[in-house]
């Protein structure tokens, strides 16, 4: 059925159409003009309806399209902002195209704010990206990122500004260390100028790039510096060793010091130079003292290293030997060269300290057992001593087992310029030949060490066993070796000269105590005849004849020394006596020269003990 506003137009149509017949019939047209005319008239109306019709079939197919498109984007933004709808189409495409329309507006408008967010988000990413030379995260949407996209962008941002704010501070720490370190090294104009003048400009902080490579071209920078400071340090520090070694070997005290205490720069080292110079030219002035004091201390580490003779012959000093500072450097090298070597075998020299502690007590315990007195069994002391004896001897057993062991832990460490083996079978040979001799005597428990007459006496507590694991020192002082070799009438005397007072152990090395005064150690300490006084000549005068014959046939100079004729086989090393009489004439005196029986593990330039000052009187070689 049509609709009724096509009847109304039907009808009228229809009256207009009537109205132009009549007309046309009142004009008498028939024929063709009447054809021609009518022709003309359905032409004109059914082209212009016609082309209505295409107008109204284009607009109609406009607006389905418009509702396909507003569909597609409708359902992206929806898709993009996590939203769904229901709308549906109405009979009208006209008010169907304004429903989705509306609906498509709130969505942009919704939108618009996400884009704005994305937008400032992007940029702020871009600067940060840019000073960092950091890539950005990609992003891919149609009309509006999503949430999800949107919190990744976030994320990036928050790591690069994390990253920029570490940068930053990397890059303020480069430039305040590259300043510091210029100012210490006094640096006027470097290879890398343009970088400091960078670094050094007005906001540099702010501006300048955070990206990696610039940095790390700051930390090449930076450590190029740093590798010039310690290289200064270095100098500085061997400077200070020069220098505190100097100035111990001097003695001199914390007042007049170098002041070493001052942050390291090459003002510094400047002044480190002009100090040492100064040292040097001190040092050369007072030579003959300090070498002597070095002789001294040679000696101290010779006996602490169980050096035999003929290891020693190489290093000792002619009387006519010029004193020189290629003497001096090659005593330090020698010095260095055993102290190492204490510190490096501690454990093994401590086990044989034991291990000598332990003989001794041995024998002066077989020697009581010969008493007359103790034979008497007054009060069970001779069950007491056999006692005794017994567990020494297992106590013995046991650090010979030890030793045992060191010798394959230390397989070139000698005892004496015997292997530990050797050296255990020589002195239990010895032994044996003055039990079967019946030459063994009791033997002194005290000697008399320095020209005051203060005695030490030997520690006859000194038998703990030491295992190769034990860290413990065994508590010698300067008995050095075992009292069982010496006789009941021998005496040791102390000598003007420290290299004189290792003769006496000479001839247990294969040397007689004559050769070991004439041939072995030259004499290298002129004495005058002040330096006998009564001590020194009663105790000579008390010798026996074997001994006068030793000592007058040395040197009159030499007679000063007092020392034990008496030859002695019982032990491969006999007790000596390490102190040594201080020279009035030298005011300096080496706290280096107190070197410890044990080897202190450290020892600063001007620090002495009163142990240690005990050990040894240092003299000097040459009044």
């Amino acid at each position: 059925m049509s609709p009724s506003w096509v009847e109304d137009i039907l009808s009228h149509v229809s009256n207009k159409l009537t109205k132009i017949a009549d007309i046309w019939n009142a004009m008498g047209l028939e024929g063709d003009i009447l054809k021609l005319r009518i022709d003309s008239l359905s032409s004109y109306l059914f082209s212009m309806l016609d082309e209505m019709h295409n107008e109204e079939v284009l607009a109609k197919q406009t607006i389905v399209d418009s509702i396909r498109t507003l569909k597609v984007k409708i359902r992206e933004l929806e898709s993009e902002l996590g939203l769904t709808s229901n709308l549906s189409e109405t009979p009208s495409l006209v008010m169907t195209e304004k429903l989705f329309y509306d609906h498509f507006k709130a969505l942009v408008e919704k939108s618009s704010t996400i884009l704005q967010r994305y937008n400032f988000l992007k940029e702020e990413e871009n600067k940060l990206c840019t000073r960092l030379n950091e890539p950005s995260v990609p992003v891919t949407f149609i009309h509006v990122p999503n949430l999800e996209q949107i919190e990744i962008l976030k994320e990036n941002i928050d790591h690069l500004t994390v990253e920029k704010r570490s940068r930053s501070l990397r890059l303020s720490k480069l430039v305040q260390e590259i300043t510091n370190l210029r100012d210490l090294l006094e640096h006027k104009i470097t290879d890398d100028e343009d970088i400091y003048t960078l670094i050094t400009a007005p906001n540099a902080l702010e501006n300048l790039s955070l990206s990696n490579s610039f940095l790390d071209r700051i930390t090449r920078f930076r450590n190029s510096l740093a590798q010039e400071f310690v290289n200064l340090d270095g100098e500085c520090q061997t400077l200070i060793q020069e220098i505190l070694h100097i100035e111990g070997r001097l003695n001199i005290g914390s007042d007049f010091a170098v002041n070493i205490q001052q942050p390291v720069s090459a003002h510094f080292s400047h002044y480190l130079n002009q100090e040492l110079n100064r040292l040097k030219q001190l040092q050369r002035e007072n030579l003959p003292s300090i070498i002597s004091k070095c002789q001294a201390e040679l000696v101290v580490w010779w006996e602490n290293c169980l050096v035999n003779g003929d290891a020693r012959k190489l290093c000792l000093v002619s009387e006519n030997q010029v004193f020189d500072e290629a003497l001096l450097i090659s005593l330090e090298f020698e010095i260095k060269k055993w102290k190492s070597l204490y510190v490096d075998n501690e454990p093994l020299f401590n086990a044989v300290e034991a291990w000598k502690c332990i003989l001794s007590r041995l024998q002066i315990s077989e020697q009581k057992m010969k008493d007359p007195s103790v034979l008497k069994n007054r009060g069970g002391v001779l069950l007491a001593i056999d006692k005794e004896i017994k567990q020494l001897r297992r106590d013995l057993s046991r650090q010979n087992s030890i030793l045992q062991e060191f010798s394959v832990n230390y397989p070139d460490i000698k005892v004496h310029g015997l292997s530990i083996p050797d050296y255990l079978d020589y002195t239990e040979h010895q032994r044996r030949i003055e039990k079967e001799n019946g030459n063994s005597k009791n033997p002194s428990t005290s000697v008399k060490i320095g020209s005051n007459g203060t005695k030490r006496s030997l520690d006859t507590n000194k038998s703990t066993l030491y295992t190769p694991t034990s860290k413990k020192k065994p508590c010698t002082g300067l008995l050095n070796s075992t009292s069982a070799g010496f006789s009941t009438t021998s005496k040791l005397n102390t000598m003007q000269s420290p290299f004189l007072a290792s003769s006496s152990m000479v001839s247990l090395h294969g040397i007689s105590p004559t050769e070991s005064l004439s041939s072995v150690h030259t004499p290298i300490t002129k004495v005058t005849s002040s330096v006998l006084k009564d001590p020194v000549a009663s105790n000579i005068s008390s010798l026996s004849s074997s001994q006068k014959k030793i000592i007058s046939s040395t040197p009159k100079t030499r007679q000063s020394a007092r020392l034990s004729g008496k030859k002695v086989f019982s032990t491969p090393r006999a007790l000596q006596v390490k102190t040594m009489r201080n020279n009035n004439n030298n005011s300096f005196i080496s706290p280096i020269s107190t070197a410890p029986r044990s080897a202190v593990k450290s020892r600063t330039a001007n620090n002495t003990t009163t142990s240690t000052n005990s050990r040894i009187q240092r003299t000097p070689f040459r009044a």
